[in-house]
């Protein structure tokens, strides 16, 4: 059953003629502006309506008779004064509005978790192959890379070793051209058997 601000300010004049009173019919709110515009008829039936508010909050006692809606009565209860000085059905109205609020808060709230959820569950597996393609792609490119200094390492060995030898060959060559012609290698090949014995030694 819905709860208005209307029907909150109508219960509230109802909860002061009830104080007043200790008791209400449904005669007693025909001049409420509420009720005032309406037939008998209707009067009695929207009086039975509000009385399950009072009913709801447990600010009154209710009793409807089987005979006729208009002989139906809220009586005060214990709690009734106490009702009244917390702020009435007006502050109840309130507080309803807010935890509704709240609760359509936490619907969506709650709304957009299961769709963050649905969304982690159908990108984990994909996004976890891609993890694991990329490990094993970095793994593979660490060894190429240690692979290719080693060869770096070996192919500047080389060149160095065949810079030395270069340079011997030219000591050599400088060598024999201060002693003269005389002394010169027949051949290239002299040459080059002299400076890989020079090597071994």
């Amino acid at each position: 059953m819905e709860f208005t601000e209307k029907d909150a300010n109508t219960l509230d004049r109802m909860l002061d003629i009830l104080i007043y009173h200790q008791y209400i019919l449904v005669r007693h709110v025909k001049n409420d502006p509420y009720f005032k515009n309406l037939e008998w008829e209707k009067r009695s039936l929207e009086f039975v309506r509000l009385m399950y508010f009072f009913e709801l909050f447990g600010c009154a006692q209710c009793s409807i008779p089987t005979t006729g809606l208009s002989r139906s009565l809220i009586r005060v209860n214990t709690y009734t004064p106490t009702f009244k000085e917390n702020g009435g059905f007006l502050n109840e109205f309130h507080k309803m509005v807010k935890k509704n609020k709240l609760d359509a808060k936490l619907r969506e709230k709650e709304i957009n978790d299961a769709r963050l959820s649905k969304w982690k569950v159908k990108t984990f597996w994909p996004l976890f192959a891609i993890a694991i393609v990329g490990t094993i792609l970095s793994i593979y490119n660490f060894i190429l890379n240690q692979r290719a200094s080693k060869d770096e390492e070996q192919l500047e060995l080389r060149i160095e070793q065949m810079e030395s030898e270069l340079s011997r060959l030219r000591t050599l060559i400088s060598d024999q051209k201060n002693q003269g012609p005389s002394s010169f290698p027949s051949s290239l090949s002299d040459t080059l058997n002299l400076s890989s014995t020079d090597t071994l030694n």
